[in-house]
Parts: structure tokens; C-alpha cells; sequence
């Protein structure tokens, strides 16, 4: 699909989408299957028609349950990062708004400022997701899902929290042992009594990786990525993966994103290192 979109403007690649989910109904599964399928990538043109494909499916394809959630986690990662690069972005320049032409891209960043509160204060989270929702009722169905998933992780005791985190922390001590079976062991535990989190999708790719295991550990890495894009320990271990198949100019394109964005000088370190290695 990106090869026959490859030389057209956003604004037609946004209507051409938009046509073939409307008019094609039978292709909805088919289209929904090759985005979640294609491997990760900042390939801007590459980026820019998996946002306009994923925003056309959440629109317009009737998606429910697990597929539903997962195209509104696409739709938002997608969006932010063709932002990112064509406005040059600062989640914490509250100026940056301004610099926006449409609501679409106002709600998008103005949704990955407010997931920055999500750890720290959650009033303030639940308030503004409030007015989020509020200001952008096209996309209500979206934020009452995050507003739910947010209750119920409020819901959840102390005890369970902190059982959580502790559990995190073994499987954690079992990759970096190299018992990869006790830590798969223990992964698939976890995942049958919690959803779905980006951090144990994280743990589960660190672990193919180490078994050489890169198809799968694409595939896990792209599904965690898609939950939280802005997770620089995500784009550091896609990055050493794209090393591993080869992909240099991938490669160093994730290793850059780590340099120009992220705050940590441990991550970004690594990341000059392994760029000069390229």
C-alpha cells in the first residue's frame, strides 16, 4: 500500500483511505491485518500512510473489542510521530499548540501531553481527559476508553499495585539471569490475570531478541511501541534490532530519535555509541 501511495499528498492519501474503507467493506479485516503486520519504521512517507490508513479504520471501520483498541493506539503513535516531525513538537512547550492548523492535530498532542500526567497526578489525568472529551465529542468513544482503563487501574488496591511491580521486577532479574524459560514462565502468568502492557510486551521482545527470535521479537516490540511511543527503552531495543536484520539506515533513524528527544543520558549515551558503530 505505502508504494502506491508513495508519491501523493497527505490530503489525497487521507481521502483515498477514507474511499477505501467506506466503499470496500470487505477489505476492512484485510487492511486492519496488513497495519498491524508491518514492521516498525520512521520512514516518514512509510509513517504517514500507516497514520492516514489507521485513522480512516478507526473512523469509519466499525472496529469493537481488542481490534477497536489497538487502531485508536495506532491511530495516535502514527499521527503524533508525522507531528513530530513536521512541526518539530515539545510535549513540554505548552506554546507548541499554537503552531497547529487543524483540530486533528490539536487533539493528538494535546491527548500525549495529557497521557504525561497519567504516573503522577492522576486527578489532574481524569480532569483533563474530561475535557478532552468535552472539546472533541467526534472522539468520544476514544476517550471513554481511557477514561475506563484508567478507573480500573484506580481500582485496583495498594497491594495489587505493588504486587505488580514486584512481579515486574523477578521477571526483569530472571532476563537479565538469562533464565529466559522462568522469565517466559512467569510473563504468561502475568498476562492471564492483566491486560495487555507495553511493559511486559517489552520484556517479551528483550527475550526473543535474546533467543534470535527477531520476526517475533518485531512484532512484540511494534505492539508495545504502539502503547506507548514515546517509551525511549522501546525505540532503543527496535533500534538494535534493525542492527541485527541489517536495516542500518533504520537503524540509525531510531538511534537519532533517542539522541534529539530523550532526557536520559544513560539511553542516549548508548544510543551515540552504537550510531558511530553503524
Amino acid at each position: 500500500l505505502e508504494s502506491v501511495l508513495n508519491n501523493i499528498s497527505y490530503i489525497k492519501m487521507q481521502n483515498f483511505t477514507d474511499y477505501l474503507i467506506k466503499t470496500k467493506r470487505e477489505c476492512i479485516i484485510k487492511l486492519y491485518d496488513y497495519l498491524e503486520n508491518v514492521s516498525n519504521t520512521m520512514d516518514y512517507k512509510k509513517v504517514q500512510t500507516y497514520a492516514c490508513l489507521s485513522k480512516s479504520l478507526l473512523m469509519y471501520g466499525n472496529l469493537v473489542g481488542d481490534k477497536y483498541k489497538k487502531i485508536f493506539y495506532m491511530y495516535v503513535s502514527y499521527n503524533y510521530e508525522c507531528l513530530k516531525r513536521v512541526y518539530n513538537i515539545n510535549l513540554k512547550n505548552e506554546e507548541s499548540i499554537n503552531l497547529l492548523r487543524n483540530e486533528e492535530d490539536e487533539f493528538i498532542v494535546k491527548l500525549k501531553r495529557v497521557e504525561m500526567y497519567k504516573n503522577n497526578d492522576e486527578l489532574t489525568y481524569i480532569r483533563k481527559l474530561k475535557d478532552l472529551l468535552i472539546d472533541n465529542p467526534c472522539h468520544k468513544k476514544c476517550i471513554k476508553l481511557l477514561i475506563s482503563n484508567f478507573e480500573k487501574e484506580l481500582n485496583e488496591n495498594t497491594e495489587l499495585k505493588e504486587l505488580k511491580t514486584k512481579y515486574k521486577s523477578l521477571i526483569e532479574s530472571s532476563i537479565n539471569g538469562g533464565n529466559l524459560d522462568e522469565a517466559l514462565k512467569m510473563i504468561n502468568e502475568y498476562e492471564s490475570m492483566f491486560s495487555e502492557e507495553f511493559e511486559i510486551l517489552n520484556m517479551k521482545a528483550i527475550i526473543a531478541l535474546m533467543k534470535g527470535e527477531l520476526y517475533n521479537a518485531e512484532k512484540l516490540l511494534k505492539n508495545s511501541w504502539i502503547y506507548n511511543s514515546e517509551d525511549f527503552n522501546i525505540l532503543f531495543n527496535i533500534a538494535y534490532l534493525k542492527e541485527l536484520i541489517g536495516d542500518k539506515q533504520e537503524a540509525k533513524q531510531f538511534y537519532e530519535n533517542i539522541i534529539n528527544n530523550c532526557n536520559e543520558d544513560n539511553i542516549v549515551k548508548e544510543a551515540c555509541e552504537s550510531i558511530k558503530k553503524l
